[in-house]
């Protein structure tokens, strides 16, 4: 069974709620639809140019399918993480989100259980979300408000677009539904 992912208003409210390394953690997961492997290996570098700035886009080789998917990082994201990598002393070649051990990145279990915990404070069960919900809650939303299966497909960094509906978990009914609403 696939694991919910957060709504609009989620996202609204754990950007809100949250701080620090968190707050970067949710909003690049969010805003890059990246998964697990591939966003808790991201350096600074990945997300900061040489002049500190911000990168509008960036293309990164997924780890799983060895196909690239581009990204970018939302003007509320690319700030907070300008502030994070500021106030923690990172430098380029750190990983983004350091883990316990010098070195280290942020281990697949403690994102998982960030996850778990971002799910309670928008009040929701924790046993419905992991962390592929991230990855998917992006999607989500985009094709809720679009209906553009194809922009998800791109931004999923899928093959098909079979493929995206079926991720999306997009039935013949909502494609009925999508017709009838258009009137046609």
């Amino acid at each position: 069974m696939q694991k919910k992912p957060f709504q609009y208003e989620h996202v609204l409210l754990l950007r809100e709620k949250l701080r620090g390394r968190d707050l970067i953690l949710f909003s690049v997961a969010f805003d890059s639809v990246l998964r697990k492997s591939d966003l808790l290996t991201l350096k600074v570098q990945d997300v900061i140019d040489n002049n500190g700035a911000p990168k509008a886009r960036e293309t990164k080789v997924m780890a799983k399918t060895g196909r690239k998917v581009t990204w970018a990082l939302s003007p509320f994201t690319s700030q907070a993480i300008v502030d994070f990598v500021e106030s923690e002393g990172l430098r380029p070649e750190n990983y983004l989100f350091p883990g316990r051990k010098q070195g280290e990145h942020l281990s697949g279990i403690q994102y998982s259980r960030l996850v778990k915990r971002w799910a309670m404070v928008c009040k929701l069960d924790h046993k419905d979300f992991r962390t592929h919900s991230m990855r998917r809650s992006k999607l989500s939303i985009v094709y809720e408000k679009t209906k553009d299966i194809e922009v998800c497909r791109q931004l999923a960094g899928h093959q098909s677009v079979a493929n995206t509906s079926l991720y999306l978990n997009i039935s013949a009914n909502n494609a009925l539904d999508v017709v009838e609403s258009l009137g046609l």
